[in-house]
């Protein structure tokens, strides 16, 4: 087996104690599709969502997309022995990065973004019906629930982020990056 066999999100393993699994195991792509994929995903987003959140949100909400994608996959898909890539991850940052933005928009701008959200959910949820992936194939049986997850967790920042701007508004200044 390969470094990567030892990284991959397996259930057994984790029951074992190989906890850093949960982590590592969106870094992992099982083919070079999965990966180019993933990492233009990854640019894109990255590239639309740092100017405006900083590097420190782009991070914490890729961080926070883990955690709830690996969380969810132990506790709400326990016949799942194995996953791994980056998707599900996205899914947060699309949301997260989306909502922020939507916040602090109006007009064409604000409805763009928010029916880019709509299309991704529905996207996900006809992928989660077909159990099929409807743009891309990797050659891996698709995880769209995932994806919901990722999606979940990326709402959940945005209005974590929303709270707490709200919360300091009167009270800490904030920087731009928070």
């Amino acid at each position: 087996p390969g470094v990567a066999d030892h990284l991959i999100y397996d259930r057994a393993a984790l029951a074992n104690g190989e906890l850093w699994r949960a982590a590592f195991c969106h870094l992992i792509h099982g083919n070079q599709q999965h990966l180019v994929w993933d990492a233009a995903g990854l640019l894109i987003l990255g590239w639309t969502f740092e100017p405006r959140l900083g590097p420190g949100r782009v991070l914490a909400s890729l961080a926070a997309g883990a955690a709830a994608v690996s969380a969810f996959l132990w506790l709400g898909l326990p016949g799942l022995d194995r996953y791994l890539g980056l998707s599900g991850v996205l899914n947060t940052l699309l949301a997260a990065g989306a909502l922020d933005m939507a916040r602090f928009s109006s007009g064409w701008r604000r409805v763009i973004l928010l029916n880019i959200l709509a299309a991704d959910l529905l996207k996900i949820l006809v992928e989660m019906a077909l159990q099929n992936a409807l743009f891309t194939d990797t050659g891996l049986p698709p995880i769209p629930e995932a994806h919901l997850a990722g999606f979940a967790a990326g709402v959940a920042v945005a209005a974590f982020r929303s709270a707490w701007k709200e919360k300091n508004a009167n009270g800490l200044p904030m920087s731009e990056g928070t």
